[in-house]
C-alpha cells in the first residue's frame, strides 16, 4: 500500500504556487462607473505618470502619448464592428490584414452590421474559400447571429460578465476569446482593462518589467497582473498608448474598420 502523501505545510513552496488568474481579474468589476474618453484621459495619464516612476520605457510611452485623443466607439453597432475588426486581424492569418479587411468590408456593403454579414454569407465564403480561411467566416457569423437575435445590452453589463465565457453574452462563440473581449471593452470606454495576451501589451511588459511575453502559465499571468496593479483604475489607457505608438497617430478613435 502506497504511503499517504504528507499534507503541505502552510509555508511550504508547494502551497505558495500561484493560481491561474480568472479572466475577470484582468477587467473591472461592478457596474461601469467611469468612462475612459478625452475628458478623463488627462486624469488617466497623470495617474500612469506616477506609476511609471523612473521606468524609462514607460516614461517614453507616456511622452509619446501627450497628444492622444480617445473617443469610445459611438456607432450603434460599435461592439460588433470592433469584434469584426479584431477577427480580421487575429483570426485570419494573412500578412496584408488591412487589405483583406477592406475587401471584406466591401463585400458586406461598406459597413459591418449583423444584418450585412448574415445577408452576404455566400460572398464572404467565396472570397475566403482558399485553404482554411473558409472556416473563418463562422467567426463573423456567430457574433452576427448573437447581435441580430439577442442584441445584448453591453452598456449596462459589468466588465466581468462580458468576459465571462461560461455565463456571459459571448459564451459558446468561437473566435471571440478573452483577448478579443478585453480589446472590445477598451474601445467601449471601459477604463480598467489589462489587455494581457495582446502582442503590444505583452511585449511592453517584457521591455518594462522583464516578463516573458511567450508564457501563459499561472506565475507569468500573475506577474502581469502584479506589474500592472499600479495602473489601476486606468489600465486601459496603456493599451491605447501602445496602439497609438504603433499606428503613429495622435488620435485613436474607435479603430474600427
Amino acid at each position: 500500500m502506497a504511503p499517504k502523501r504528507k499534507a503541505e505545510e502552510p509555508g511550504s513552496a508547494q502551497s505558495k504556487r500561484p493560481s491561474k488568474p480568472n479572466v475577470t481579474e484582468f477587467v473591472g468589476f461592478g457596474a461601469p462607473a467611469l468612462v475612459l474618453n478625452s475628458d478623463t484621459l488627462p486624469e488617466a495619464l497623470a495617474h500612469l505618470s506616477k506609476a511609471a516612476s523612473n521606468n524609462q520605457p514607460f516614461r517614453e510611452l507616456l511622452d509619446g502619448g501627450s497628444s492622444l485623443v480617445f473617443t469610445p466607439a459611438p456607432n450603434e453597432h460599435a461592439a460588433f464592428i470592433q469584434l469584426c475588426n479584431f477577427i480580421v486581424r487575429r483570426q485570419i492569418s494573412v500578412a496584408s490584414a488591412s487589405s483583406i479587411a477592406g475587401k471584406l468590408k466591401k463585400i458586406v456593403g461598406g459597413v459591418w452590421t449583423p444584418q450585412s454579414v448574415l445577408s452576404n454569407e455566400p460572398g464572404l465564403r467565396d472570397y475566403l474559400k482558399s485553404g482554411q480561411s473558409g472556416k473563418k467566416v463562422d467567426s463573423f457569423l456567430a457574433p452576427a447571429r448573437l447581435f441580430s437575435d439577442e442584441s445584448p445590452d453591453l452598456d449596462s453589463m459589468p466588465d466581468s460578465l462580458i468576459v465571462d465565457r461560461a455565463s456571459g453574452p459571448f459564451r459558446g462563440i468561437e473566435g471571440v476569446g478573452p483577448v478579443a473581449l478585453r480589446v472590445l471593452l477598451v474601445h467601449l470606454g471601459r477604463p480598467n482593462v489589462l489587455v494581457a495576451g495582446d502582442m503590444l501589451v505583452d511585449r511592453f511588459l517584457l521591455e518594462t518589467y522583464g516578463i516573458d511575453k511567450d508564457k501563459t502559465d499561472a506565475a507569468t499571468e500573475r506577474a502581469r497582473l502584479d506589474a500592472a496593479s499600479a495602473w489601476s483604475p486606468w489600465r486601459s489607457a496603456v493599451y491605447l498608448l501602445l496602439a497609438n505608438a504603433k499606428v503613429g497617430s495622435a488620435t485613436v478613435a474607435s479603430l474600427a474598420p
